[in-house]
């Protein structure tokens, strides 16, 4: 097989690879990234018994996943929720942006969780869904000037293999839609240098996959 055909081939199967990962149905909580305009999620483990939101300052980050939105619906799995491990139960969610406001005015939200969740904007809780819980809604609003704010949503699963989270907006005279999409609102993705680890991995794999075909080519 010629150069040029083995590259080909290499391209072709890495193309194969790609369509055949994981979709956003399949990893409700998000997906690998870094991507732009999204929440980022990153994931820990709780103890078991937990039955409150823990204190994210005080774990040490799994891993990390981001999110456009947030429609967990109710559902049930065995095979683990996160999409990153088979955990079903016993972990929390920490998810942060920058939320962008066009439209300054009094926004309502509405949390939909099972277990625990919360809402926090530029550190003042507006949501206040804690505790253990099938997935019941709790709502709340904040008024929002034009420009950059801080948003955070806090998530937590105890027992069992249900779960939810599903977060809304509505704009001021406007319906209700999932966040952050009911207008007036965007996102922009809070980043750490850790983000670029992920590609730089897949980077040195295609490096080290031309190299052998190219080594492999030679001696043929």
């Amino acid at each position: 097989m010629r150069g040029g055909a083995r590259i080909a081939a290499f391209v072709l199967v890495s193309a194969t690879l790609a369509a055949c990962g994981p979709k956003p149905y399949q990893r409700p909580f998000g997906l690998h990234g870094p991507i732009e305009h999204t929440l980022r999620g990153d994931y820990y483990t709780v103890e078991k018994g937990t039955s409150r939101l823990p204190d994210f300052t005080r774990m040490h980050r799994k891993a990390t996943v981001f999110a456009p939105n947030l429609n967990v619906v109710p559902q049930s799995s065995a095979d683990g929720f996160v999409g990153l491990t088979d955990r079903n139960e016993w972990f929390a969610m920490d998810y942060t942006a920058a939320l962008m406001v066009a439209a300054p005015g009094t926004y309502g939200f509405r949390l939909v969780s099972q277990d625990g969740s919360r809402l926090i904007i530029d550190g003042k809780t507006v949501v206040d869904d804690d505790g253990v819980h099938p997935p019941v809604g709790a709502s709340g609003a904040a008024a929002l000037a034009m420009g950059r704010h801080a948003v955070e949503v806090q998530y937590f699963k105890g027992p069992h293999w249900r779960a939810a989270l599903q977060l809304y907006c509505t704009a001021p005279g406007g319906r209700e839609a999932l966040f952050p999409d009911c207008g007036g609102l965007s996102l922009e993705t809070p980043k750490k240098w850790t983000d670029s680890l992920w590609w730089m991995w897949l980077l040195g794999i295609f490096g080290i996959a031309v190299a052998w075909w190219v080594v492999r080519g030679r001696k043929g």
